[in-house]
């Protein structure tokens, strides 16, 4: 029991020079801070630099360069080498067409939706779709993405 208390009261010393060494880091830190900020100003000098322009007024009208922006990349993520060919799928009675890679939405369509569908199933990785609109003016339009897990 002797050792075990011992051994505490050595720890504990331990931790409490630890702690008496931090503490006289940080107060010179401190005063260190202290000592390279800057000075406080009274109210009556405050007034005056408020009542004096901050910036001197420009006599010549500055310059503007004009510099030609390079293109952002529109996407972030590298191409895969093995990129997958999709099969679209659509329901019967839609007015829509598929056209090569393409669905092409009819705007002869009654209930003016259509869903399509994709074989295979991406379920891993990234998948990229791209909407053209053309000759939907004046009309609302929207796309929507679902991701659909059947547990």
């Amino acid at each position: 029991r002797i050792r075990i208390a011992e051994e505490r009261a050595r720890v504990a010393e331990g931790l409490l020079r630890t702690k008496e060494t931090e503490n006289i880091r940080l107060q010179q830190e401190i005063d260190r801070l202290r000592s390279s900020s800057v000075p406080v100003q009274s109210a009556q000098s405050k007034q005056q630099s408020q009542s004096q322009p901050l910036l001197p007024i420009p006599t010549q009208p500055k310059q503007i360069r004009i510099v030609q922006q390079t293109p952002i990349q529109s996407s972030r993520v590298p191409q895969s080498p093995n990129q997958m060919k999709l099969k679209f799928n659509i329901p019967n009675g839609d007015e829509g067409r598929i056209q090569g890679s393409s669905f092409i939405h009819s705007n002869e369509c009654i209930d003016d939706y259509s869903t399509v569908t994709v074989d295979p199933i991406i379920n891993r990785g990234v998948a990229r779709f791209e909407a053209i609109f053309s000759g939907h003016e004046g009309k609302e339009f929207s796309i929507s993405l679902f991701n659909l897990i059947i547990k």
